[in-house]
C-alpha cells in the first residue's frame, strides 16, 4: 500500500484550531466537496476525524505536509484523561458528537478580504471543552450543533437558523481556561494543576460559595462540575491564589458549622469529588489542601478519616476539650469565654486553647483536691486553713467565687506522705488517717506525719490516699507531746523570723512564688538548723521583709484587677511604657512589678 501523496495546495495550520476544520479547509482548498471525500479511500472513516486513530493522523499529516505532532495537538485520543492542546482534560468533557462555536468569530473570519487557501473561518479547539461556556473574545455563549464537520461544504451551514446576539463582556474564567489550552501554563496557583483539575476545583469552591447563599449543604453540585455558575464563582476566589482559597474556606466553615451537625458533612461536595477521583493522583495536591484545612478548622480526632486518616487532632469542641484536659464542659466554657470575647465558636483550635486549658488544669477546686487526696472537702478546708495547702480565689470575671489549689502543691503533699509510707506489714494498733478524731484529728496527725514525728505509716492499696493511709496510734500519742514541746521551743526563737512555709502563708502565694522571690533576692534570708532532731538546715526570713515585699511589689494579675483591665491589655500597656517585671514569671509563677516603677 503506497503512502498518500501530499496535496498540491497547503493551508495554514492555526495553533488553536481543532483538527476537524483543518481537514475541512485542506479538502476545500484542493477541490474536494468535503473532508470525508478527501479521506474516503478506505483508510479512514468519518469518526476518525473526531477521535483520530493513528492511521488517520498519519494520512492527514501526509496529505497536508504537517507534522504528526501538530495534527495530534487537539486530537481526542483514547483514554480517560487525554492530552488536549497545552494541557490535559477529561475525555468525557470534550464534545465529540457536537460542534460548538462562536457566531461572532466565524462572521469576523468570513469578513476578512484577503484570499487564503481553505478560507479564514475555522473552529477553535477550546470551544469543544465543556468547561468553557462563552467565547473568550466576544463573551457570548457558545452555540452547540449536532453536525458532522467532515461532511460540511462550508461553515455557513453552522450558523444557519441562528440570530446573531450582541457581544457581551468576556468572562474571566472562560478567558483563563481558554488560555490554559492554547498556551503553556504560567505560574499562578491554578496553573500548578492540569486544566481539568483546576476547572473542577473552581466548581467545587463555587458550590461552597452557593452553600452560603442557599443556607444548606448539598452532597453534589447541581448540574455537575460543568455548571458554569459554580465555576465562575469559584474562579473569582481561586484566581487570587491559595491564601484566598484558604481564607474563603475558613469563613465558609465558620458560617456553615452553625447548622451542620457532622463536621465531615461541611465538606460534602468535596467528599463526592474525592470518591469519584481518588484514584487519580492529579487531584491529590488540591485534595491534600482540603484535608489540611479540614484538620485545622473542624473537629477531627486522630484515626478518623477525612480523605486520608487524621494523624493528629488539631481542633476540639467543648466536649472533646473537656475530656482531653480533664475539665468539666462548664469550666472549659468559663476559661475560654475571655479568649473568644464571650462568643465561643463551635470548633476550637488546639493551638489557641491549649495554654489556657493546660494552666486551668493545673489549678484544682476543693472538690478535685478532695478526690485526689481521698478525703472530704471539709478536711481539705482544714488543710487550707492550716496553711499546708495554699488556695487562691478564681478570677474576678467569673460569677461564682471558689478557691483553687495548684496541682503541684497537692502532688507535692502526696509525695511527702508517700515518702513516709513503709512497705512492711503493719504492726501494733493502727487506724485509717481519715477516721482519726483524737490527738488533733486528721489535721493533727497530718502535721505530725509531715514533721517526721510519726515513723510507722502504712498504705492500704496501690495509690497513696488519705482513705488508704494508716497511722500507728502509739506513734501518734508520742507525737502529740513532741508537737507540744516543739510549740514551747518555738517561743524561744526570734519572733521576727519565720520559715518559708510561714512566709508563703503570710503572702498567700504558692511555694513556687516564694522560691522565685528568694532566688531573685527580693527577700533576704538566713539559714538555720532544724529545731526538731537537729538535722538539716532551712531558710528563715524576717516578717518585716515579707511585709515590705508585699507592699512594694505586685503581680500582673492583681494590678489588672486594681486597674480594671485584662492582664493581656495591661501587659501590652506596660511593655509600651518600657516597664519590665522584676520577676518574669513562668508556668507556676506570675509576673511581679515594682510599684514604684509603675506610672
Amino acid at each position: 500500500m503506497t503512502s498518500p501523496i501530499k496535496l498540491p495546495r497547503a493551508v495554514p495550520f492555526r495553533d488553536d484550531e481543532c483538527v476537524e476544520t483543518f481537514a475541512c479547509r485542506l479538502a476545500w482548498a484542493n477541490g474536494f466537496r468535503a473532508a470525508c471525500d478527501m479521506l474516503s479511500s478506505g483508510q479512514s472513516n468519518g469518526d476518525s476525524l473526531r477521535t483520530l486513530s493513528p492511521k488517520a493522523v498519519t494520512r492527514l499529516a501526509a496529505l497536508s505536509g504537517q507534522t504528526e505532532q501538530s495534527i495530534r495537538k487537539y486530537a481526542v485520543g483514547p483514554g480517560v484523561i487525554v492530552s488536549y492542546g497545552e494541557s490535559t482534560v477529561k475525555r468525557s468533557q470534550l464534545n465529540t458528537r457536537k460542534v460548538r462555536f462562536c457566531p461572532h468569530c466565524l462572521r469576523e473570519d468570513h469578513e476578512k478580504t484577503d484570499l487564503v487557501p481553505g478560507g479564514h473561518a475555522y473552529i477553535r479547539a477550546a470551544w469543544g471543552w465543556s468547561m468553557i461556556t462563552t467565547c473568550a473574545v466576544h463573551g457570548t455563549p457558545l452555540i452547540s450543533r449536532a453536525i458532522e464537520l467532515q461532511r460540511l461544504q462550508d461553515f455557513t451551514q453552522l450558523s444557519r437558523g441562528f440570530s446573531l446576539s450582541e457581544a457581551a463582556s468576556v468572562n474571566e474564567a472562560d478567558v483563563y481556561f481558554t488560555k490554559r489550552l492554547n498556551k503553556p501554563a504560567a505560574d499562578s496557583f491554578l496553573d500548578e494543576f492540569p486544566a481539568y483539575v483546576s476547572a473542577e476545583f473552581c466548581s467545587l469552591i463555587g458550590e461552597f460559595q452557593e452553600t452560603l447563599h442557599r443556607g444548606n449543604v448539598s452532597h453534589r453540585i447541581a448540574g455537575g462540575f460543568e455548571t458554569p455558575e459554580r465555576r465562575y464563582a469559584g474562579y473569582a476566589i481561586a484566581k487570587d491564589g491559595e491564601e484566598a482559597v484558604w481564607s474563603f474556606l475558613t469563613d465558609y466553615v465558620r458560617t456553615v458549622s452553625r447548622t451542620v451537625t457532622r463536621p465531615r458533612s461541611i465538606y460534602s461536595a468535596a467528599h463526592h469529588w474525592w470518591k469519584v477521583n481518588k484514584h487519580n493522583r492529579d487531584y491529590h495536591p488540591l485534595m491534600k489542601l482540603l484535608q489540611q484545612h479540614a484538620e485545622e478548622h473542624v473537629a477531627l480526632d486522630r484515626g478518623e478519616t477525612f480523605f486520608w486518616p487524621v494523624l493528629t487532632r488539631k481542633v476540639h469542641t467543648v466536649p472533646s476539650a473537656a475530656v482531653a484536659y480533664g475539665l468539666s464542659e462548664k469550666r472549659v466554657k468559663q476559661i475560654l469565654a475571655d479568649a473568644f470575647e464571650g462568643d465561643l465558636p463551635r470548633f476550637l483550635k488546639k493551638s489557641m486553647i491549649h495554654r489556657p486549658l493546660l494552666d486551668a488544669r493545673s489549678w484544682l477546686n476543693t472538690g478535685e483536691v478532695a478526690e485526689i487526696l481521698g478525703c472530704s472537702i471539709a478536711i481539705v478546708d482544714q488543710i487550707i486553713k492550716a496553711g499546708i495547702l495554699t488556695a487562691i480565689a478564681n478570677t474576678p470575671e467569673e460569677s461564682r467565687i471558689y478557691r483553687l489549689v495548684h496541682r503541684s502543691e497537692v502532688e507535692e503533699l502526696v509525695l511527702k506522705i508517700k515518702s513516709a509510707v513503709q512497705v512492711e506489714e503493719p504492726t501494733g494498733e493502727i487506724r485509717p488517717l481519715v477516721t482519726l478524731r483524737h490527738y488533733g484529728g486528721v489535721l493533727g496527725a497530718l502535721r505530725s506525719l509531715l514533721d517526721g514525728h510519726i515513723q510507722r505509716v502504712y498504705n492500704n492499696g496501690p495509690t497513696v490516699r488519705f482513705d488508704a493511709v494508716q497511722i500507728d496510734l502509739d506513734d501518734l500519742r508520742k507525737a502529740s507531746r513532741a508537737t507540744l514541746d516543739d510549740e514551747t521551743n518555738e517561743a524561744n526563737v526570734d519572733a521576727e523570723l519565720i520559715d518559708l512555709t510561714a512566709a508563703r502563708r503570710r503572702l498567700k502565694v504558692t511555694k513556687s512564688v516564694v522560691d522565685a522571690v528568694i532566688e531573685a533576692g527580693l527577700i533576704p534570708y538566713i539559714m538555720r538548723e532544724n529545731r526538731v532532731g537537729g538535722k538539716g538546715r532551712r531558710a528563715w526570713v524576717k516578717t518585716q521583709d515579707v511585709d515590705r515585699f508585699d507592699a512594694e511589689f505586685v503581680t500582673l494579675d492583681m494590678l489588672a484587677v486594681e486597674r480594671n483591665m485584662t492582664p493581656m491589655e495591661l501587659l501590652l500597656e506596660l511593655g509600651g511604657q518600657g516597664t519590665r517585671p522584676v520577676i518574669q514569671g513562668g508556668r507556676f509563677v506570675g509576673r511581679y512589678y515594682r510599684r514604684s516603677e509603675l506610672s
